[in-house]
């Protein structure tokens, strides 16, 4: 059996285009390496009313909750990997954003505490990682997990995201975007795999893929034909 070991995004979304129902956002475009797509996602817990779905909240998950006097947020990502494939998860970035209690940007500087925590179906917790008092009015945080933790498909997996208050001023947090990153290995002659080239995601396959170039004339095309190229570029 052959083996390839691929340092790539695990799997990621923008919420671009997501729609609103109560608690729960859909048609969520998730972009997937190794794990099986986790369709919609559900804030909590239940007292939530809802996500904001103002103009400034569209395309991201938004909870209605005041995290500064009303209590932390969750939500749960199931990561179910596919057959003959293992993953080391060794991050996650959380492209966030602070919200009004109207739902629109917030224009001075809030603080929140991120957690991720990884939990193994029969394992248990896996591992925690932790950003205390990150403050501004939006940003990025990547959370590492040191060492990296070993996903197998001997069971499935959910990685957790939680923000709390670390202020009493009020606040609301939201997500503009959820990246998580690891090195998948998969098994298999012949198969297919996935590279990451600046940004965009490459399908490998054993097959003749034909002469198709879908990244001529962009921002990152690396030059000569680039085969079955999947977007995973930020804003």
């Amino acid at each position: 059996m052959e083996e390839r070991q691929l340092l790539a995004v695990v799997l990621s979304t923008e919420f671009t285009g997501r729609t609103v129902a109560a608690r729960t956002p859909s048609d969520i475009p998730w972009t997937t390496n190794g794990v099986a797509n986790p369709v919609d996602l559900t804030v909590q817990p239940a007292a939530i009313p809802e996500l904001f779905d103002t103009a400034n909240a569209q395309g991201h998950f938004a909870p209605d909750r005041n995290t500064g006097n009303e209590g932390p947020w969750n939500v749960d990502i199931p990561l179910v990997l596919n057959a003959g494939t293992t993953i080391a998860l060794e991050s996650v970035d959380l492209d966030w954003q602070h919200f009004n209690n109207s739902g629109n940007f917030q224009t001075v500087n809030r603080s929140v505490d991120w957690t991720v925590e990884v939990t193994g179906s029969t394992s248990g917790v896996l591992g925690t990682a932790t950003a205390l008092n990150v403050n501004a009015m939006s940003g990025v945080e990547t959370l590492s997990f040191t060492p990296a933790l070993n996903l197998t498909t001997a069971e499935t997996y959910t990685l957790n995201i939680d923000a709390t208050g670390s202020n009493t001023t009020g606040n609301n947090t939201g997500l503009d975007a959820i990246t998580i990153n690891g090195t998948v290995s998969t098994t298999g002659g012949g198969g297919s795999g996935a590279l990451v080239y600046e940004g965009f995601q490459y399908q490998v396959a054993g097959a003749d893929r034909g002469s198709s170039d879908l990244l001529h004339g962009q921002p990152n095309d690396p030059g000569g034909t680039d085969i079955d190229a999947t977007g995973l570029g930020g804003t």
